[in-house]
């Protein structure tokens, strides 16, 4: 990714709205107050009852395209203007053509020569539900082409409960009061920016791109607020809010001009929305109660969040890929995980404190955990509500992988049942091997491994810092010339993601943690397994999780007795290399 330039100072601006800006100003006065009665127009159909009050301006080094894309998304994801917002859920999208009609039947016509180019009807959700309210709002995007060139208005109405999908604003109630408006929104009826194009470009400081534009903020107050003055009162919340959106959208907008892309792209696997859903529900159900009862010396709140959004991210990946089951009852909202569909059998290899296997027990999935020792922890999970299923248990894998149990587990003992489920979440020395044991048993339906600590199969540290293969043999691996390519490119993406390498000291760590991540989705191919791979949305930089929810094909070119061969000859070599499993601690089995 080409690295922008530096971006400039946006020089934001508490306007003083007592004072009269057409006399103070000159030009740049008599267009503010040109604006406030455009805006006064075009906002009518908001039921704008009051005045609108300018509250800030900034610098725009961009030209309309790019803040208008920013705005956009912004729309789409407010979340990134306020922590305690989850996300926005979009209810209706209204293009040119709909607009037309709608703004002619509600007696809607703008002003000042503004055209409508879109109307989006959203609700805000809350990250803290229990603490604060969702919020309807309708957001207006207007455009013109004015005398200094082009303009843009984008107006959000907060409207009085909910109010359908129509998103039809003339057939809304804005708030009416401060108590209405949730703590994570400013306290006003309706807020607008806009994009003011300046007639003469000018660099703002030497060596600065040239000013194109002057972006504003504005309220529409509640009576009791009407002479409030940002300027007077900069340490007041809706000034403080004021600088920081303003803030936002000219840092946006500067790096969408410059074609910006996020670093880590989240949501590859799993949909966005049900992932928040789903863990906003386990954090309710359970966040508080895990936390008051935690019992590691470890950071509660890590763990018991990191965990919770692991379970959620298997919930949700689960309900989508056994979807087919008889026992599915998908798209029932706030359904606890037993209404879900599910693998038979789950098992944890190297639980560690066994918190996520107490979450997902209690979820109603079916399940064990197992590892070396027992964890201060365990009891208390297993006579928690839901219980926990926990075992010590050293599993040698290199013989389990080259001398499976002629008969699948029934899930009393360490040997995972048919069609069970592996995860691997921060295993340590036996992340590698989770691949070759999910080959080994039978019918496994799939796995999730997430790495933590570099590990090889022959039991030593992985200090590559080079990937071990390349799209040819990423494509030998997926069966040869016949495979659709489709499914190389998938494979091909998936291997390639990962964390991004930045410049300075540690460099080398950053490319050892990427190699090493090449070389788990490498062993998944390996062993017959199809990859996919997600930057999971946890409390965690060892985040990443690779996704194996489909064997290669036994009809393609490399069949599977050459699967078969491989994994042999990878457990082998781990036993050539002295591999050893270590003794458990503790009674073994239980």
């Amino acid at each position: 990714m080409t690295q922008q330039p530096p971006r400039p100072s946006c020089n934001v601006t508490l306007i003083d709205s007592s004072l009269d800006r057409t006399a103070d100003d000159g030009d740049d006065g008599a267009a503010e107050q040109a604006c406030l009665l455009d805006l006064q127009k075009v906002a009518k159909g908001a039921e704008a009852a009051g005045q609108w009050t300018t509250l800030a301006r900034c610098d725009g080094h961009f030209p309309r395209s790019a803040w208008l894309e920013a705005m956009e998304q912004l729309i789409e994801h407010p979340e990134r203007n306020s922590s305690s917002i989850l996300r926005a859920d979009i209810l209706s999208v209204l293009e040119p053509d709909a607009i037309v009609e709608q703004v002619k039947e509600r007696g809607q016509e703008h002003g000042g020569a503004y055209r409508l180019v879109k109307r989006v009807h959203r609700r805000i959700l809350p990250r803290r539900p229990n603490l604060d309210g969702q919020l309807e709002q309708t957001c207006d995007v207007l455009v013109r082409d004015g005398v200094n060139g082009q303009d843009g208005l984008v107006i959000y109405a907060s409207h009085v409960g909910s109010s359908g999908e129509d998103g039809d604003r003339g057939k809304q109630t804005l708030v009416e009061s401060a108590e209405q408006v949730p703590f994570y929104h400013p306290k006003v009826r309706a807020i607008a920016f806009r994009y003011q194009s300046i007639a003469t470009q000018h660099a703002t400081a030497p060596g600065e791109p040239p000013l194109l534009a002057q972006l504003y903020l504005y309220i529409l107050p509640f009576p009791e607020d009407q002479s409030f003055n940002a300027a007077a009162d900069p340490s007041h919340r809706l000034s403080r809010t004021a600088l920081a959106l303003l803030q936002t959208h000219a840092a946006h907008s500067w790096g969408l001009m410059h074609d910006y892309r996020k670093r880590v792209q989240h949501d590859i696997v799993v949909p966005r929305e049900d992932y928040m859903d789903t863990y906003q529900a386990l954090k309710l159900r359970h966040a508080t109660r895990l936390m008051n009862s935690w019992q590691e010396k470890t950071d509660a709140d890590k763990h018991v969040f990191e965990d919770l959004g692991i379970a959620a991210f298997l919930m949700v990946l689960w309900r989508y890929t056994f979807a087919g089951q008889a026992r599915s009852k998908a798209g029932e909202e706030g359904k606890k995980g037993d209404q879900w569909p599910r693998p038979y059998f789950f098992v944890d290899v190297g639980c560690g404190n066994g918190l996520l296997v107490h979450i997902l027990n209690a979820e109603g999935y079916t399940g064990f955990g197992f590892d070396l020792r027992e964890r201060k922890s365990w009891q208390g999970y297993r006579d928690a509500p839901g219980g926990a299923d926990l075992r010590v248990v050293s599993l040698d894998a290199p013989s389990e992988v080259l001398s499976p149990s002629s008969s699948p587990g029934n899930g009393d003992g360490p040997i995972p049942p048919g069609g069970a489920f592996l995860i691997g979440n921060h295993a340590d020395e036996l992340t590698p091997w989770l691949p070759l044991l999910a080959y080994s048993v039978k019918d496994c339906s799939g796995l999730v491994n997430i790495p933590c600590c570099p590990w090889g199969l022959d039991g030593r540290k992985y200090s590559r810092v080079k990937g071990v293969l390349d799209e040819d043999s990423i494509r030998h691996c997926l069966g040869g010339n016949n495979v659709p390519e489709a499914d190389v490119r998938a494979a091909v993406d998936a291997y390639e993601r990962g964390p991004p390498i930045e410049g300075g000291a540690g460099v080398q760590s950053q490319s050892r943690n990427v190699a090493y991540l090449q070389y788990i989705c490498a062993l998944h191919l390996w062993s017959g397994w199809h990859i996919e791979k997600e930057a999971l949305r946890i409390p965690s930089t060892k985040n990443w999780a690779i996704v194996s929810r489909r064997r290669i094909s036994e009809t393609a070119e490399l069949t599977s007795p050459t699967i078969d061969e491989k994994v042999r000859e990878m457990a082998q070599g781990a036993l050539r290399a002295d591999w050893k499993a270590r003794t458990p601690e503790g009674k073994a089995g239980h």
